[in-house]
């Protein structure tokens, strides 16, 4: 099959964040306070748990994240495409889709402004987003909404090694940053469950028209405005 010269430079960057529904458990899974103990710790209990590792991308369950895996695996199966993909966790920090991970139960619910960024900086997340952002990729989606957001630390002077489109709840476009390259698709404002799901169908509907076909550039101009309509076509 002939690729077009245009999707055989087609790398797709997608951040996304965690979802309280796992595809595996266990009562021995870490917990926060495991996660403070440090990477050594972490590591020991992995090893006690060794036989429940599972890679990141498919350990989550929540609707959120079924939908964006839905649209990555149209892309992956699509020539020419590669998504690269991580995920915000709120206990093992910014991680790529196929690393391992253990059963665990951790979330940045009940933890006020400063406790949450005192423990992202803890987790090193703000300096992980940065790095991961700076590229290089020919089309970066970020997912972050709420409480992600806040652990992100987003800032002017983030540097971005390739266009970028930030999805979020209309509520949280003051938070992002106005970035060389960057645009906002705004969805409807809804509680976080809820919001967290509608971010991972839009991005389904972005990956799959990737995947149908639809050039980088072309997605770019269709999203000039913060309109959802503009993906869902």
């Amino acid at each position: 099959m002939t690729v077009p010269a245009e999707r055989l430079r087609s790398r797709i960057l997608v951040l996304s964040s965690c979802t309280r529904e796992k595809s595996v458990d266990d009562p021995r899974r870490l917990v926060q306070a495991d996660f403070r103990r440090g990477r050594h710790h972490v590591a020991r209990r992995e090893r006690e748990l060794s036989d429940l590792l599972t890679p990141a991308e498919r350990l989550y369950a929540g609707p959120s994240h079924v939908a964006l895996m839905a649209g990555i695996a149209a892309c992956r199966a699509s020539a020419g495409l590669c998504v690269e993909l991580w995920i915000l966790s709120a206990g093992y920090g910014l991680i790529p889709g196929d690393r391992p991970l253990a059963p665990y139960d951790c979330t940045f619910t009940g933890m006020g402004p400063e406790e949450l960024r005192d423990w992202a900086r803890r987790l090193r997340i703000p300096s992980a987003v940065r790095r991961v952002l700076a590229g290089p990729y020919d089309l970066g989606l970020v997912l972050f909404e709420g409480d992600y957001l806040t652990a992100a630390t987003l800032e002017d002077g983030v540097a971005l090694g390739g266009p970028v489109v930030f999805v979020c709840p209309i509520r949280d476009r003051p938070r992002i940053p106005d970035l060389p390259g960057a645009r906002v698709v705004t969805l409807p404002d809804a509680e976080a469950e809820e919001a967290h799901e509608i971010a991972g169908r839009a991005a389904e509907a972005i990956l799959s028209d990737l995947a149908t076909g639809l050039f980088v550039g072309q997605l770019l101009t269709r999203l000039e405005i913060d309109d959802l309509g503009e993906i869902t076509g």
